[in-house]
């Protein structure tokens, strides 16, 4: 799953949400998904990923079942997830009021979760949608992140069709 990790960190969307999809059978199958902690981590990921890479068919009915079970838990970082995957489905409609609502309603409950650095990841795909709070890069950065819009990727990613950043990448490496 490193290896997810590293395709949302550098935009490859499809190719976290494949290696997901393929990880997710012996996942439910060694019972990992049935602790909430991980389960709501892993179905951030994989969902999300999912949603933002296009998939259909049979990858997204997953992403969107497990989507609606993390929305039965009861705690912030649950709350935070099903919030950005409501994101993702009105990005997918055209409503980007009803994506900055859900992005704001995920930034406060990573907020209440003690995760400021995922809520600021929210904020700044808000003020890429064209509100928000455009501070959350500075905030970001003040962390000691140096690619703000990279740290977003891993809990909002983008979908590669709809360039929304404000921060640069880094440069490549020669």
């Amino acid at each position: 799953l490193a290896s997810a990790a590293i395709a949302l960190y550098t935009g490859d969307v499809e190719r976290a949400a494949l290696d997901w999809h393929a990880s997710w059978p012996s996942l439910e199958a060694h019972g990992l998904l049935t602790l909430p902690a991980f389960r709501v981590l892993a179905v951030r990921s994989m969902a999300c990923s999912t949603l933002a890479a296009g998939l259909q068919g049979k990858p997204r009915r997953l992403a969107l079942r497990a989507l609606r079970s993390i929305g039965r838990l009861h705690f912030a970082h649950a709350r935070a997830v099903a919030a950005t995957g409501r994101a993702y489905l009105a990005l997918e409609v055209g409503r980007r009021d009803r994506a900055r609502q859900a992005l704001q309603r995920a930034a406060d409950a990573y907020d209440a979760a003690d995760a400021p650095l995922d809520a600021d990841g929210c904020r700044l795909r808000i003020a890429e949608l064209g509100g928000g709070d455009p501070a959350a890069i500075e905030r970001l950065h003040l962390a000691g992140i140096a690619a703000p819009s990279r740290w977003a990727r891993l809990g909002v990613p983008l979908s590669g069709r709809e360039d929304l950043r404000l921060s640069p990448s880094p440069p490549a490496a020669s």
